[in-house]
Formats: C-alpha cells, sequence, structure tokens
C-alpha cells in the first residue's frame, strides 16, 4: 500500500481517516486487479485486454501492453509483471510476464493458472479442469521467474479447485496456505506435508488475508449470517472477531483496519482488525 493513501476501485484516493478523497480516474474495469508500485498504478484495462498504468496523482495515463486475449489477473513484483490469461475458442490462455515498460513479453506456463503468487525467484500458481486441458493434472506448481523448472507440487483431491469451491492460494512466510469450501489448508512451500488449519462447521470461507501472523477471513453461513475471524499462523489461537458484518469480495489490510467491499463494488466498508468499529465509507 502506498504511504498513507488508500486507491480502491473508482478510480479514488483518499486519507486513511477517509478525508481528501480525490478522483483518479472516472473510468475503470471493476476487476482492474490494482497494484501499485513507486508512483505508478498498474491495472487491467482496454475491455480487460491491456496492461495500463497512471501515475498516484492521476497523471501520465498509458496502455503498456496489449494482448489478444482477456487477462485474468496480474502482479507487479520489481521490473516485471505476471500475468495470466484465459483461454479463448481453440486457443489456451496462460502465465505471461512483461516488463513494467511493456518490453520483453514471454510466455511462462501454457495454460490456465490462478492466483499466481511471487515469492523470491517462484512463481507459485494452481492449474484447474476449467481449463479442459489434459496435458496437466489439478494441483498447485511453482515455475521460476524465468520460465524454467515448472513443479507439480501438490496434486489436488477430486474437484479440490473447481469454481463450486470458491478456491483460493496465497504464499505466506514459508508455507502455502489455501482455502477450498469450508476449509483453510496449509502446505509447506514445497507442497509437502499438507493439513487442515481452519474449519467452519457450515457454509464456506469467503475471503482471507494476511497480517501479522494472523489470517483472516470471512465465514458465510448463511445471506444473512456471516462472520470475520481471525487464527494465527504459529499458535493456531482462533478469534471471533465481528458476527455482524455483510458480505464482501475483497480483503485489504492496512494498519489496524480492514478494508473491504461488497460484490456489486458499490459499498466499501472498514473494520478495525480487533472487530470493533465496522462501519461504511462514504
Amino acid at each position: 500500500m502506498h504511504g498513507v493513501t488508500l486507491i480502491y476501485t473508482g478510480l479514488y484516493k483518499e486519507r486513511l481517516d477517509g478525508t481528501d478523497k480525490e478522483l483518479i480516474l472516472d473510468s475503470i474495469d471493476f476487476n482492474a486487479r490494482l497494484n501499485i508500485a513507486d508512483d505508478w498504478i498498474y491495472f487491467i484495462g482496454g475491455g480487460r485486454r491491456a496492461i495500463q498504468r497512471v501515475k498516484t496523482d492521476g497523471t501520465g495515463l498509458e496502455a503498456i501492453h496489449r494482448h489478444g486475449q482477456t487477462i485474468h489477473e496480474m502482479v507487479v513484483s520489481g521490473d516485471w509483471i505476471y500475468y495470466v490469461t484465459m483461454g479463448d475458442g481453440l486457443n489456451r490462455g496462460g502465465l505471461h510476464k512483461v516488463k513494467i515498460d511493456g518490453t520483453g513479453e514471454q510466455r511462462l506456463f501454457p495454460t490456465n493458472a490462478r492466483n499466481i503468487n511471487v515469492a523470491g525467484d517462484w512463481i507459485y500458481f494452481i492449474h484447474s479442469e476449467i481449463s479442459r486441458d489434459r496435458d496437466y493434472v489439478d494441483g498447485i506448481y511453482r515455475i521460476k521467474t524465468d520460465g524454467t523448472n515448472t513443479e507439480l507440487i501438490y496434486k489436488s483431491a477430486y474437484l479440490e479447485f473447481s469454481t463450486f469451491s470458491n478456491y483460493y492460494m496465497t504464499v505466506y512466510g514459508d508455507f502455502i496456505y489455501y482455502k477450498s469450501g469450508h476449509n483453510i489448508y496449509r502446505l509447506n512451500i514445497d507442497g509437502t506435508n499438507r493439513r487442515e488449519f481452519a474449519s467452519v462447521s457450515r457454509g464456506h470461507i469467503e475471503t482471507i488475508n494476511f497480517l501479522d501472523g494472523w489470517i483472516y477471513f470471512n465465514e458465510v453461513k448463511t445471506l444473512s449470517d456471516r462472520v470475520l475471524n481471525r487464527i494465527h499462523v504459529n499458535t493456531s489461537e482462533s478469534q471471533v472477531l465481528n458476527s455482524n458484518v455483510r458480505a464482501f469480495s475483497d480483503m485489504c489490510i492496512v494498519g489496524e483496519w480492514i478494508y473491504c467491499r461488497t460484490y456489486n463494488g458499490t459499498d466499501m466498508y472498514k473494520v478495525r482488525t480487533d472487530g470493533t468499529g465496522w462501519q461504511e465509507i462514504k
């Protein structure tokens, strides 16, 4: 996150105390996947077929790379942008990289990839059957950032990473964490020693994020019954923080506040990391 400024889909920026709200761009895709590096905001635009950037003061808007397929997600790391395209018709999607100036485009993995995480000189991602690609089994993969040494480090169970399981994966510290359905699992960074780390008795886990050794997650029991929880990665201490939260599709933690948005993207909320102070951001 950039200094004391929170930037979110709109595209606006404001101080963390809610003051000095300022319009940066008057039009941006709902799933723009914002990344902030130095004084630039990188995002998916151009009908989701381009990577664009704009200065944090709203100047210098430009498209730095265009692609023939839909761009699903991206991560800026160092001098490179790593991004995923979705296949269309007989054409496969894939995992790609391009320099932050738009040059040096390279395809790293030839088919469906999701939840890309860059850790050191490795990229971790999930490949799932959604692509109907029989050349690669479903599971968690890693590949060197230079495109070498592709490894399947965890072969998933049937439908574990399907759209029905609402899966999500991230690398935190020396471990890989992923959620699938109503469970959170942890593996060693090499894919070994998988174990259940957290579970909910009914419903499913919607969104997860990490801060200072805690996993924060939104438990969806019913449409009207949702709970914000956290569990410590070292002690497994579990805490219910707030049992009166609304549904949200993203979770961003800055300082002592958790920021989130509703599914339609029109409403923003914040709550303290101890579960108090739930409020709408106007």
